[in-house]
């Protein structure tokens, strides 16, 4: 287990490192800190799962960095790409159908993010798949605001913990983009979300 700031030289090449390796890294988002693995590989999503503590039938999100990468891993339908653009990128997550990931994700459909936060974008657009970015705590749990929180549930379980101070924001509003757009969880931006479905 390491702990290195997010301003630390290479930082992104040593977080690429783990993840190649199957392992856990916790990094910051816009929102909180979040847990990442390989989202491609179900053996390190079902590590996620244990160490989380929660049931399958609950999804687990996943970070892509880009509109492109997005489009390699999600089904975005015509009708999809204007709302897309108004949501993403930053604290929002969009259910879609998925394609390349592992299947152990979710029983239907996957949430996905695009980060606003320079070092996760860096990050996941190295590594050139997605990760996982369901928040660093325990299901039940609150959340941890500082990579002590995040320690103190998780130890030596995580390889690599990325400190960028505390975090004090809320986790992301959901929308459901599968059928006509649907507000799944009230979070971070919702009043943006709002805004932008009814002008969809």
């Amino acid at each position: 287990m390491v702990v290195l700031k997010a301003d630390s030289l290479g930082i992104a090449d040593r977080a690429i490192l783990v993840l190649d390796e199957g392992g856990v890294v916790v990094y910051p988002t816009d929102t909180l800190y979040a847990l990442g693995a390989d989202a491609t590989r179900p053996d390190c999503v079902r590590q996620i799962f244990a160490m989380k503590k929660r049931d399958p039938e609950h999804p687990i999100s996943v970070m892509v960095s880009s509109f492109r990468m997005l489009r390699s891993y999600a089904e975005v339908m015509p009708e999809h790409e204007g709302l897309l653009k108004k949501l993403l990128p930053g604290k929002v997550t969009v259910v879609l159908e998925a394609r390349g990931l592992a299947r152990n994700l979710s029983p239907s459909g996957i949430a996905f993010r695009i980060p606003l936060n320079p070092l996760a974008a860096e990050m996941v657009d190295m590594f050139n798949k997605p990760i996982t970015a369901t928040s660093a705590n325990p299901t039940g749990e609150p959340p941890g605001v500082d990579v002590n929180g995040a320690f103190s549930y998780f130890g030596d379980l995580v390889d690599l913990y990325i400190d960028a101070g505390p975090l004090h924001g809320e986790p992301s509003t959901v929308v459901d983009l599968r059928d006509e757009p649907e507000v799944v969880r009230k979070g971070a931006d919702y009043e943006k979300v709002l805004k932008a479905i009814k002008k969809n």
